[in-house]
């Protein structure tokens, strides 16, 4: 089906949702009806391409680096995921909690809670816990893979575009890096 205008709107909303004062959302919402249909028309026409990523270097809980990618950019990503979100989520196991509406991080919080008092017999066994972290998880992805997945699910032309254009993009491509360039070194 069709994108309609009301479908960015939400996408828009969700997007600005804890992002209320942050400086792009508040630069996006000067302009919000133009910014709006331009987003619409780019999308409809297939022609919207993401605009450049920003890079930073996070230090808490450990040093990474971080790609974010335009204010306006992120609305799209939120109307591919509205779309495409109903399509994959009844398949995945009850303990998938992240991006989830209604589950979370409370939820994820919550079911940890439960599976330990089990595990312990109502706190009266030991039990323990693994947390661990897979080492540049993200850009190991094989992204041909992931795409050809979610195009499998997109008869709609303009979502296909999308997909491609999000998941295939370079994000080094028109990239900036604010802040300190020597704390890329420590990454």
């Amino acid at each position: 089906t069709n994108l309609t205008v009301e479908e960015v709107l939400v996408a828009y909303q969700d997007c600005r949702q804890h992002k209320r004062n942050n400086e792009t959302t508040i630069e996006f919402e000067l302009d919000l009806p133009r910014n709006i249909m331009r987003i619409y028309h780019e999308v409809t026409a297939m022609t919207w391409q993401p605009s450049g990523h920003m890079c930073f270097v996070v230090k808490s809980p450990k040093i990474r680096e971080v790609w974010a990618s335009p204010f306006a950019d992120r609305i799209v990503h939120h109307i591919v995921y509205n779309r495409l979100r109903p399509r994959f989520e009844p398949q995945f196991i009850a303990t998938s909690f992240a991006c989830i509406p209604n589950r979370g991080t409370s939820g994820a919080s919550d079911w940890a809670m439960r599976a330990a008092r089990r595990v312990t017999q109502g706190w009266s066994k030991q039990a323990y816990v693994l947390q661990a972290d897979i080492a540049n998880f993200f850009p190991s992805i094989c992204t041909q893979r992931l795409c050809d997945k979610l195009l499998a699910r997109c008869p709609e032309p303009w979502l296909r575009h999308l997909v491609k254009e999000i998941i295939m993009v370079d994000v080094q491509r028109n990239a900036h890096f604010p802040g300190d360039p020597n704390l890329l070194n420590l990454i």
